[in-house]
């Protein structure tokens, strides 16, 4: 899983064909659970889904620009443009179903 700034964000989503972005922040008890959670499907989805965390606290110009003002929030795009959001906390079965409905995929065999 990769670590996301405003100046690779562009590149690194825009470009994927499918991305699930974790927004977070490094003081945010709460965003504890995230990067386990989205390490843990991650394998499941290689080669199809780009999975990236993103500190919304070190990093303002892109959470602004998307609108996300509360931490953590799960982002998912498909060909560049956001399909669906989740906010606080989520389940691997739910990040699961979430990346089904949003991105219309399932993990691999």
């Amino acid at each position: 899983m990769m670590t996301l700034t405003d100046q690779t964000f562009q590149q690194e989503v825009r470009g994927a064909p499918a991305a699930v972005v974790g927004f977070y922040g490094t003081a945010c008890a709460a965003c504890r659970w995230l990067t386990p959670v989205m390490e843990e499907v991650a394998p499941d989805y290689s080669g199809r889904v780009t999975f990236a965390g993103f500190d919304a606290h070190q990093n303002f110009e892109t959470p602004g620009e998307l609108g996300i003002f509360v931490v953590p929030t799960l982002v998912f795009f498909k060909d560049g443009n956001e399909v669906g959001r989740v906010f606080r906390g989520i389940t691997k079965k739910k990040l699961v179903d979430e990346i089904r409905t949003h991105l219309g995929l399932g993990p691999s065999s």
